[in-house]
């Protein structure tokens, strides 16, 4: 169990060695030797926990969707108790902020965006995480509203929403952050959802009057 976990550490620590060398130098330009600077040990080491560079961009991608996803659902766990509506507002602004609004992560992600294209791998991979990120997003629509009776697929369709929506924010807050407020973005989407949690509230509330009347 103890070399279980020193493994797994050290394979976190390299495939973080690699995401710090996106940041600096782009995938392309990054060597195991850079990887193995950033991460503190020596090159030989990188070749014992994976087999080439690639393996540990895939290890990087997962690890980091796991994490912020954790994140998030963390928040919802810790506000469990919160208004519904504020619990939405938190993790709406989860996804603006912390997420869309880091440059660090906008520059790793369009460095994967642009090698899955062309590397089925990661496009697979990829194709996953972001099904898992919004199923993860569609999980704090369905616990902060279970009530309102949204059906599964709106819930779905309001998840990949706002993950596109926070995705394309990144892209221009990064380009020019003093020509966008990633707040102002959040919180028009957080009206949104609420509009639309609203309307199925209503819906509801209509449907058990006619059945009452019936």
């Amino acid at each position: 169990m103890g070399r279980r976990k020193l493994t797994d550490e050290r394979r976190t620590e390299i495939a973080e060695g690699l995401y710090r060398c996106i940041v600096k130098r782009g995938y392309a330009g990054t060597t195991v030797r850079d990887i193995a600077r950033e991460a503190d040990v020596r090159p030989g080491i990188i070749h014992h926990y994976f087999e080439n560079k690639d393996e540990i961009l895939s290890t990087l991608t997962a690890l980091t969707f796991d994490r912020h996803k954790e994140s998030l659902l963390a928040l919802l766990q810790e506000n469990r108790e919160s208004d519904p509506r504020k619990r939405l507002r938190m993790g709406i602004d989860f996804i603006f902020l912390r997420v869309a609004g880091d440059r660090d992560l906008i520059k790793v992600f369009h460095e994967l965006w642009d090698i899955a294209e062309h590397h089925e791998t990661l496009n697979r991979s990829l194709q996953t995480l972001y099904r898992e990120y919004r199923n993860s997003v569609s999980t704090l629509i369905r616990e902060c509203f279970d009530d309102a009776a949204i059906p599964p697929a709106q819930r779905r369709d309001l998840a990949a929403f706002l993950v596109s929506a926070s995705e394309g924010a990144s892209i221009q807050w990064f380009i020019n952050p003093r020509g966008l407020s990633l707040r102002r973005l959040a919180t028009l989407a957080n009206r949104m959802v609420e509009s639309v949690v609203d309307a199925a509230a209503s819906d509801k509330r209509r449907t058990s009057k006619k059945e009452a009347r019936s």
